[in-house]
Order: C-alpha cells, then sequence, then structure tokens
C-alpha cells in the first residue's frame, strides 16, 4: 500500500510539471473547487475520493461532460425538499444555483409509477463533485424493455457516461436481455456505461459457523431431483423437490434458514433454460418450521405469463417475519426427462434477517455467495460498482454485492424463439471498481439528528455508483480527446487496492474488490501525462535556444511543480490514512 501511495504521489508531481508545462490547458480553468460556503452540505465522498484535490490540481470540475442517470424517479415523492429547494441549497444545478450552475437537470422520462426519487438523490452526488457536468435523467420503467429504451434515450440526449442503480423485472441469470443489448448498443457509439452492484450480500452472524462468511445466494450446475416431504403442499402437479445436498449421499429436500425479527427474505429462483424455451417449471416455497407441521408461507410466482418464463420470485411474504427457524423448499411442477438445469436462488432486496443458513459455504459442484446477476455482472456495462463507507473507505460494505455472473445462453430474442446454448459457460466477473457511499444528501436515505441538525444519509452501491460516475467525468473534462475505455481503464489502474474480506473463504479479488477504490487525482494525473511524441529536430533546437536565453529548462518546471503540488500529495497521504434506497435498491 505504502509503495502504490509513493507511486501514486510522483505521478501527479509529474502531471503537475507537464501541466505547468503547457501539457493540459488550464490557462481559463473552470471553478476548481465547489465553495463549501455555497452549498447547504459538504460533499464528503471529495475526501475519500481525493475529488477536491483534483479538481484544484487540474482546474476542471465536470463542464464539456454529460451524465445520464437511470433510477426510479425524479420529482415524484413530494418529499423533505423539492428539485427546486435543492437547486436553491446548492446540492442541484439550475437556475438560481448559489454557485453558479445554472443548467438544470433534463428530465427525459419521468416515472409514471410514483417512486422515491433516488434519481434526484444520485444526481446530487454527481453535481457535488462533478458540478459543471451536465445532467439527463430518464426512469427505468417497469421492465427491461421499458429500461432499454431508457437507456437509449440517454445516449440520444448526449450521455458521454450513464449509471444507474436499476434491477428491472425480466433480468435473468443464465443470459443478457434487451436491457444488455441496449447497454451494449450504446457502448459501440462511445457511451461509458457504469451499474451499481447491489446490496444483497449477508454475512452469517457473530457466534454461528458463518460467521464472517458470505450466505446469501445458492446455486446449482443441475437440477438434482429427491423426493419432496410429506407436508408440501402445491396447487400444482409436484413432480420432485431439489436436493440441496451437495454429497448426493444424503439427499435433502429442504434448505433451512434462521431468520431474526425483521424483513422477510425476498427471494428469486431462475434456471438454466432459454427464455422462450423452459421445459421446465420450478416453485420457490417458504415455510416456517416452528410448529410440529411446517407452515407454508409464500409460493413463488412467474416474473412473466405464459409458456417459456425461466425466472419465478417469492410472493405474499410476511413483514415483518418473526424470529425462528425457516425453510425453502424448490418443487419441480413440470420436466422433461432430458432436462436437469442449473439452479439459482438468489436474495432480491437487501436488509432481510438472515441470521444463518444450512448450506453456508460452497461444496462439491453448488457455490454460495454469489449476489450479482443481470446487467451487473453479464459483461455489457464498462464497470459494476460496489461500496465501502465514506468514513473508512479501505474496507468494503459487507452488503456490497459479489460476483461472478455465469452465462449459458445467447441474449435472448425479439422473436420469442429460445436462445441457442453458448459452446462454453461464460463467466462474468463483476465489481470492478468501488467508490464511497453513505455521504449526505438533502432528503433521501438513512435520517439522523446530529448536533441538533437533521440530515439523510445515502448508503448502498446505489450511492457508490455515482460517485464513481463523478469522478470519471471529471476525467473526461480535462481529456475530451481521450475514449471511453481510455478513460476506465485509467481509473482501474490508478485505484487505490483493498483488501479482500472473503478471501480466506475462497472468494477472489476480482470478485469482491475488482480493481479497488477509485481515485481521482491519480486518475486525472496519469491522463494528464499523455504519451508524448517522439521529438524532432526543430524541438530540440527549439529547447536548447530556451536554455541558452535563461527560460526555465523542462527539469525546472519539475522543481516547481514539485514545491507547488508538495502539499497536496501530503493531503493525499493523511487522507487516506484517516478514515437503493439506503442500501435498499442496488
Amino acid at each position: 500500500m505504502r509503495s502504490s501511495l509513493l507511486a501514486k504521489s510522483l505521478l501527479v508531481l509529474a502531471a503537475g510539471a507537464f501541466v505547468l508545462a503547457g501539457g493540459v490547458d488550464v490557462s481559463e480553468p473552470a471553478t476548481a473547487a465547489t465553495p463549501a460556503d455555497c452549498r447547504a452540505i459538504p460533499v464528503e465522498a471529495d475526501g475519500p475520493l481525493h475529488s477536491a484535490e483534483a479538481r484544484a490540481a487540474f482546474g476542471v470540475d465536470g463542464s464539456g461532460v454529460t451524465v445520464g442517470l437511470m433510477s426510479d424517479s425524479f420529482d415524484v415523492s413530494q418529499g423533505v425538499t423539492s428539485w427546486q429547494d435543492d437547486v436553491a441549497s446548492g446540492v442541484l444545478p439550475g437556475p438560481g444555483n448559489p454557485c453558479g450552475y445554472e443548467q438544470p437537470v433534463e428530465v427525459l422520462k419521468e416515472s409514471a409509477d410514483g417512486g422515491a426519487d433516488e434519481g434526484r438523490a444520485m444526481a446530487q452526488l454527481v453535481h457535488g463533485i462533478a458540478p459543471g457536468a451536465r445532467l439527463v435523467f430518464a426512469s427505468d420503467g417497469t421492465n427491461v424493455d421499458t429500461a432499454a429504451d431508457a437507456v437509449r434515450a440517454l445516449a440520444a440526449a448526449g450521455a458521454d457516461i450513464i449509471v444507474d442503480d436499476v434491477s428491472p423485472t425480466g433480468e435473468l441469470v443464465y443470459q443478457k436481455t434487451a436491457l444488455s443489448s441496449a447497454i451494449e448498443q450504446v457502448r459501440s457509439q462511445g457511451v461509458l456505461y457504469l451499474t451499481s452492484a447491489g446490496n444483497e450480500n449477508i454475512v452469517g452472524a457473530a457466534g454461528t459457523p458463518a460467521e464472517g462468511r458470505p450466505i446469501s445466494g445458492w446455486s446449482t450446475p443441475s437440477y438434482r431431483p429427491t423426493a419432496c416431504p410429506a407436508w408440501v403442499t402445491l396447487d400444482d402437479t409436484v413432480v420432485d423437490c431439489l436436493d440441496f445436498d451437495p454429497s448426493g449421499t444424503s439427499p435433502d429436500p429442504t434448505y433451512g434458514l434462521t431468520l431474526g425479527e425483521g424483513q422477510s427474505p425476498k427471494e428469486l429462483i431462475q434456471w438454466g433454460e432459454p427464455q422462450d424455451g423452459a421445459k421446465t417449471r420450478l416453485v420457490l416455497q417458504l415455510y416456517s418450521l416452528d410448529s410440529d407441521t411446517p407452515e407454508l408461507l409464500a409460493t413463488s410466482r412467474p416474473l412473466a405469463e405464459g409458456p417459456g418464463v425461466t425466472a419465478a420470485t417469492l410472493a405474499s411474504l410476511p413483514d415483518p417475519v418473526d424470529e425462528g427457524e425457516y425453510a425453502f423448499v424448490v418443487v419441480r411442477a413440470a420436466a422433461d426427462p432430458e432436462s436437469l438445469p442449473a439452479v439459482t436462488v438468489a436474495p432480491e432486496l437487501a436488509g432481510a434477517a438472515v441470521l444463518a443458513v444450512e448450506y453456508d459455504r460452497s461444496a462439491g459442484p453448488d457455490r454460495v455467495g454469489v449476489t450479482t446477476y443481470g446487467h451487473q455482472s453479464d459483461g455489457s456495462v464498462s464497470a459494476t460498482i460496489g461500496a465501502a463507507r465514506w468514513s473508512t473507505p479501505d474496507q468494503l460494505r459487507d452488503y456490497s454485492s459479489l460476483g461472478p455472473g455465469t452465462l449459458l445462453f445467447g441474449p435472448t430474442r425479439d422473436d420469442e424463439q429460445p436462445a441457442a446454448r453458448l459452446p462454453e459457460p461464460v463467466v462474468v466477473h463483476a465489481p470492478q471498481m468501488i467508490a464511497v457511499d453513505g455521504t449526505r444528501t438533502s432528503f433521501f436515505g438513512s435520517r439522523s439528528v446530529v448536533d441538533g441538525e437533521v440530515q439523510y444519509r445515502f448508503s448502498g452501491t446505489s450511492a457508490a455508483a455515482p460517485n464513481a460516475a463523478a469522478v470519471l467525468a471529471l476525467g473526461w473534462s480535462l481529456r475530451p480527446d481521450a475514449g471511453a475505455e481510455e478513460i476506465l481503464a485509467a481509473a482501474q489502474r490508478t485505484a487505490t487496492p483493498l483488501a479482500n474480506p472473503y478471501a480466506e473463504f475462497g472468494f477472489a479479488d476480482e470478485d469482491v474488490v475488482g480493481s479497488g477504490l477509485i481515485d481521482a487525482s491519480a486518475l486525472l494525473a496519469e491522463l494528464a501525462v499523455a504519451p508524448a511524441p517522439s521529438p524532432s529536430p526543430s524541438d530540440v533546437a527549439s529547447t536548447a535556444a530556451l536554455a541558452a536565453t535563461g527560460a526555465p529548462a523542462p527539469w525546472a518546471l519539475l522543481v516547481a511543480a514539485s514545491a507547488v503540488l508538495a502539499a497536496g500529495a501530503a493531503v493525499v497521504g493523511v487522507r487516506r490514512r484517516m478514515s437503493r434506497r439506503s442500501a435498499v435498491r442496488g
């Protein structure tokens, strides 16, 4: 870690010399740093992401870059503050913004079904770090098709970077959907696309055998049939049940779990057959075991009507759930003798009061702990972003979802015919990077009162992703000639490595923390030092002439830059040693 910090500090110094020597034109910089007294709320992400230093050192604020945001809604909640209130308090741009940023957010598509205005909270975070960036918003709507339309609308409106925090109905575990295809389309046009990893990881509670271990999410590459318990009830044909025991020697049709009092575990089941070509129908049920005869609490319903559907979600769950012992059962209600598909049981909502599970570690062919799916981990996005708390940025949030994703089929088709199986499974690692969450907004997130002041803190990867997008906007503002992949690659190379808290349990870094915590100062320093062309004879002659007339030589500029930027490098070092719906939606 120390060698990485030293290398970054030297890179910042070299970049400063390059800027002073004319490598990047900052003779008329935009507002370098957001004045603290023109905003009602501080930009807390500036510290751990080093974005305030980056704005000041390189004279950029995101101007010239358009950031598109896709979430639930922007201005429908009629909550604590309004859109106009946020402009007046300096946390959003628009006419009357006290910091002088008067280009308003452009809402291309508002939600028709209500919402919590999470998109407005995301916009506040982007504006805090990159206040000069143009912002456009579109609601994801109700499913993957409406979300795909929103992606294309944002790109058509000129978005250079798009960031979302959505998992719309219809996303699949084993194949790409219309949303993923739309993302790939806009990326081919030069858009840099980020998404939040999700907040579905659950860590085993203290004092349990799985203490500290990721226990959320279960999958197997092939359905294992076994007899159902006598108490299973289903208003349909019961063929058999799924055997959760990976050994194959002691069939077990139940997946036991211990719940504390709190939110019910809202789970999704998907199986490895192509959309529109399913020959199997699986039903997920939740039973309470706190009586002599297990009580059925909930049964899954398909995510869509008609044949060929490969996913279902638990419906009509009791909420909150009582503390006690429970079990999942997967019933096969329709079957093809030649089809034993892969199965995934994945959490849909963070915050469930799961204390322990019967199958809490990967064993045999079964995998435990993977909680990303859909466009988060199907390879369609530029990067998926996980979360670390802003006050302890060296530690991954325990709810930040883990990869990898696994694709078995080609993308879903418009003609409603099943896609072909891929020659080999495709494994997609995620998340690619980490950014901070838990910073303040004007209205969204967990509410607290600190020294008599009401504060709202936005936690979850839904907050981390827009913070990362804003840092990338600063980079693109400095280097508008660079391409999306160049900006992203530089961000990954200069990210601060983070410790993998689950390495001892067999989780790879690339599925937990990716390249590390995004660092604005290091990113802009690398982007500023563009590859120098080979000098021509006239260039050599010009350098000699400068030396002869007493003009500053490049080495002198480097010394001057070192003196100017040494304090900034010291601040970087000191701060590094310091310290969905709020963690509910991806």
